[in-house]
């Protein structure tokens, strides 16, 4: 783990082992959002009034609205399965050459996607149908980033020319090990 120990570790300088590991990791994750994007599709056809009907029911289309527990339920799910994958995605996403403010804006936009995700079912279903736009522009936000995050540090790993970073002496020596 000595690799680890510098300040600024970079993906793009691990040993091979490593970034064959990272490689599988990010590739499941790959597989994963891809299912997901295809089950939003199925399930709502990322509109507005889709995501709406889901979740409050349409008679006319034979779909009926999501109960206390059903909700519960789905909330739960998600709000232990979304923030492990959006840590492994950002803690990649992190060590990659790109530049901070570049790396922070596009975890933070999808932070705010991940709670926004997860919170507006809720508004949907309790409130108002007109929120589905909301959910719409957040799953696709969460989507867009989280495939950014996924593709990038495969790109970087394997086909971007080296970067050469350089540290200042004794940088990152102190502290535990």
């Amino acid at each position: 783990m000595l690799e680890y120990r510098w300040e600024k570790f970079l993906l793009q300088h691990a040993p091979r082992r490593t970034k064959i590991v990272y490689t599988a990791l990010l590739v499941y994750l790959l597989l994963g959002l891809t299912t997901i994007i295809a089950i939003e599709a199925i399930k709502t056809g990322w509109t507005p009034q889709g995501v709406a009907d889901y979740y409050r029911g349409n008679e006319a289309k034979l779909k009926f609205e999501k109960s206390p527990l059903e909700m519960l339920e789905v909330s739960h799910m998600h709000l232990f399965s979304v923030p492990v994958v959006f840590f492994i995605l950002g803690h990649a996403f992190l060590m990659t050459t790109l530049p901070e403010r570049t790396k922070l804006s596009v975890v933070g936009i999808s932070l705010a996607a991940v709670f926004l995700s997860i919170g507006t079912p809720w508004l949907i279903r309790f409130g108002s149908g007109a929120m589905g736009w909301v959910k719409v522009a957040a799953d696709l936000t969460l989507a867009g980033t989280l495939l950014i995050m996924v593709i990038y540090p495969l790109y970087e790993m394997w086909w971007k020319p080296p970067v050469h970073v350089h540290r200042k002496p004794g940088a990152g020596q102190g502290g535990a090990q």
